[in-house]
């Protein structure tokens, strides 16, 4: 009988460090199974109280046989005004909050920043996509603003044939 699903997961926690630029992880999905669900939830820590202004620009990207094949963006921030930092929205096709409904992905938070604030649990909406692929990467591509001091960066793909 052949597979009718596979799931892979990974995350990168660095609760005291700046990302560097570039690949932090990649997971393996089936090539056999096309229809993706691809959930990604992405968490900065900063110092406590402050109202800098920074973001953290990343990319899902998808690979087959070590060549890209597509990219997704998952980025984060805290902007408050279109006057300072770079001045640039964030996009992010992964959402992370609200009930969990359908094919969402509700996480349990391993050793949060801060267990006085912020979510134990996230509620990931998936990103569709039917695709062959055998590989997706976690890439940062940039961030700014100085009051980065940490990252959790979590990937997973449930791959199924329908």
């Amino acid at each position: 009988m052949n597979a009718i699903s596979h799931y892979a997961d990974d995350e990168k926690i660095l609760p005291s460090s700046k990302p560097n630029i570039g690949p932090l992880f990649r997971i393996n999905t089936a090539r056999q199974l096309p229809e993706r669900r691809i959930y990604s939830y992405l968490e900065v820590k900063g110092p406590n109280g402050t109202t800098d202004q920074w973001a953290l620009f990343a990319e899902i990207k998808a690979k087959l046989n070590g060549v890209p094949a597509g990219a997704f963006p998952v980025c984060i921030g805290n902007i408050q005004t279109t006057t300072t930092g770079q001045n640039k929205s964030l996009p992010s096709l992964f959402n992370a909050g609200g009930s969990a409904v359908g094919d969402s992905l509700a996480i349990r938070i391993a050793n949060p920043f801060d267990t006085t604030n912020g979510p134990f649990v996230a509620v990931i909406q998936p990103l569709r996509i039917n695709a062959e692929i055998d590989e997706l990467e976690f890439n940062v591509l940039s961030f700014w603003g100085s009051t980065i001091v940490g990252y959790r960066a979590y990937l997973a793909c449930l791959s199924t044939r329908y």
